[in-house]
């Protein structure tokens, strides 16, 4: 298995503040090959963009602003002081394996918490405490909407 990685930098260049080195997006790329090409065609196909990647991980940071909350994706203010993180931790396509209701091997229907409609079905057996912490899905899990994904 060989993997690619795509790290993006938020950046403040202005009259006040040089910060230029401040992770924004961390993506980790699985690149598909079924064993046919040697290593520096793959490694050619990978850089002009026309080999086959999968997303086995993402990062994204936010920094600076108000208490508890941070600045827009990309921005940088006055400190370039990390306040949240963001990880990647299943892909739709995982999920969708894992739960699949046609597979009798698999582990059961998908969680109520992780379906993709709104506001969420909360089904009697999740405690009232549980479903009122939960975030919004579109919060947790953007990637079906290319929102969480870089444009590569």
């Amino acid at each position: 298995m060989s993997t690619y990685s795509v790290t993006e930098y938020a950046r403040r260049d202005d009259n006040q503040y040089y910060i230029i080195d401040r992770v924004s997006r961390n993506t980790s790329y699985e690149v598909l090959n079924d064993g046919h090409q040697n290593i520096f065609s793959l490694r050619d196909d990978v850089s002009d963009g026309s080999g086959q990647l999968r997303v086995i991980g993402l990062t994204r940071n936010y920094y600076d602003g108000d208490a508890f909350v941070d600045l827009p994706f990309g921005s940088i203010g006055d400190f370039g002081a990390l306040v949240r993180t963001e990880s990647l931790a299943f892909t739709d396509d995982f999920l969708n394996t894992v739960f699949n209701e046609s597979d009798p091997l698999s582990i059961s229907s998908l969680p109520c918490y992780l379906a993709l409609s709104t506001p969420v079905n909360w089904r009697p057996e999740y405690p009232f405490d549980f479903s009122a912490s939960m975030p919004e899905l579109g919060r947790l899990c953007t990637l079906h909407r290319n929102r969480f994904l870089p444009d590569h």
